[in-house]
């Protein structure tokens, strides 16, 4: 069988211990009876990836096999999903639980690939783990096997009650290109779930942080001066990051805003130059969600469960799941809500691990029982997608704010049926056993209900 290669890597990301582990997969697939086509080098943008994929196609592959060496987004994936007709198969590598920076976080590009093939209806198959421990049988079924099975709730209930609450969430900027997690559609908020969409361009709120009286940034420089690591920190930059907060606050005030969907990268740094990181665990702490990449059924969805909660949330990404611990990591950059850090601890400030701009809180989520939930557009249905776990009393898996979780269901039962449900890679995440209230939430609303 021939078979296609497609090496997927950013650069903001560690590119040493991507080629390391690029290497690796190679020569175990050197090791195979196929016929290897492709792949010599990493691929960092769409456009290397369509000049790849029309030489492989007129070569006659079977299969495209992608290789999630780091976090991209899913333009790529969506070109072969759309453009090739053979077998999809995507390889994501993990990477040792340091407390130190994402190297790879190819496990979230794995994650956000499964969502955005959902969206196209296209099938695939995936394998997590690495080079050195890939079995023939391991590397035939991701080569040759069964690809996912669609999970899909059943159909949808019939709706109990139509008073909806009357949500605003402020939509600033667009949405990254290839993060079909954050696509949405202002019609179909507002006739499923009542909710006004209010779009305002990043510029505005530059020019209205920009424009801010600095004394007004005072009180919280005073909090943040306090903290480990703000000495180690450029002024400028700390500054525009609580301006940024402020900013925030006064247009959720203005407007009337439960809660904001960002645009948060790359023009918080290169055109602002701070991290948005910060505000947005400031403004969650007051149960106004800022969720990053302009995640806006993101944004929904912390909103519904602040309310049900009557807590803060953060939204999270999911980026690693172990089979031989059992447990997950549940993480982002550092823009938890502060409630959430260890009871008799403080949260360190420090910057962006891969742009290195202030301003972000630093700590380990601390142990309880959390809800997971988000609501979802997968496979073109919204559904609310829900389950549980259990953050435990374990070391900072990596830098930002960041939880090893023990799920429910084990990791072996719980990864495959993740991602065969298209789950989006950004999850909302609050302390506490909340199902019962989501599902009669659900229920009132008419949507169907996926736990996984």
């Amino acid at each position: 069988m021939s078979v296609g290669i497609f090496p997927l890597a950013r650069v903001t990301f560690d590119m040493d211990l991507a080629h390391a582990r690029h290497g690796a997969i190679l020569t175990r697939l050197e090791k195979t009876a196929h016929r290897i086509l492709g792949g010599e080098r990493l691929l960092t943008t769409t456009e290397e990836v369509v000049g790849a994929d029309t030489d492989l196609r007129d070569a006659g592959i079977r299969t495209a096999l992608i290789l999630q060496l780091t976090f991209t987004d899913a333009e790529a994936v969506e070109h072969l999903g759309q453009v090739f007709t053979g077998d999809l198969s995507i390889w994501s590598v993990p990477e040792a639980r340091t407390g130190d920076r994402l190297r790879l976080n190819s496990f979230c590009g794995l994650h956000l690939a499964s969502h955005s093939l959902s969206c196209l209806d296209r099938k695939f198959r995936w394998h997590f783990g690495d080079p050195e421990q890939m079995s023939e049988e391991m590397m035939n079924d991701l080569l040759d096997g069964d690809p996912v099975q669609p999970l899909i709730p059943g159909k949808p209930r019939k709706k109990q009650n139509d008073d909806y609450p009357n949500y605003r969430v402020g939509v600033i900027g667009e949405h990254p290109p290839g993060f079909t997690t954050c696509r949405y559609d202002a019609g179909t908020l507002e006739q499923e779930f009542g909710v006004t969409t209010v779009e305002m361009g990043l510029r505005d709120l530059f020019a209205e942080a920009t424009e801010l009286d600095p004394e007004h940034r005072a009180p919280l420089l005073e909090e943040i001066t306090q903290l480990e690591g703000s000495d180690h920190l450029a002024p400028d930059p700390v500054g525009k990051s609580l301006d940024l907060s402020i900013a925030l606050d006064n247009l959720a005030a203005s407007k009337g805003l439960d809660g904001f969907a960002l645009k948060c990268w790359p023009e918080m740094f290169t055109d602002y130059g701070a991290a948005a990181c910060a505000a947005a665990s400031l403004l969650g702490e007051r149960r106004i969600p800022c969720a990053c990449e302009c995640d806006v059924f993101g944004a929904l969805s912390q909103i519904v469960l602040n309310d049900i909660t009557a807590a803060p949330s953060f939204l999270t990404d999911i980026v690693d799941m172990d089979i031989a611990s059992d447990t997950g990591v549940i993480w982002h950059c550092g823009q938890a809500p502060r409630s959430m850090c260890p009871e008799g601890t403080e949260p360190r400030v420090t910057v962006h691990s891969n742009r290195r701009e202030p301003l972000l809180f630093e700590f380990p989520l601390k142990p309880g029982n959390i809800t997971l939930m988000r609501i979802s557009r997968s496979y073109g249905a919204t559904k609310l997608i829900l389950f549980k776990g259990t953050v435990l009393d374990a070391p900072m898996a990596y830098s930002g704010t960041s939880g090893v979780v023990r799920f429910e269901r084990t990791v072996a039962d719980l990864l495959p049926d993740m991602l065969a449900s298209g789950l989006e890679h950004h999850v909302a995440t609050a302390y506490g056993d909340h199902r019962p209230a989501l599902r009669k939430w659900a229920d009132n609303r008419g949507l169907p209900i996926l736990e996984l």
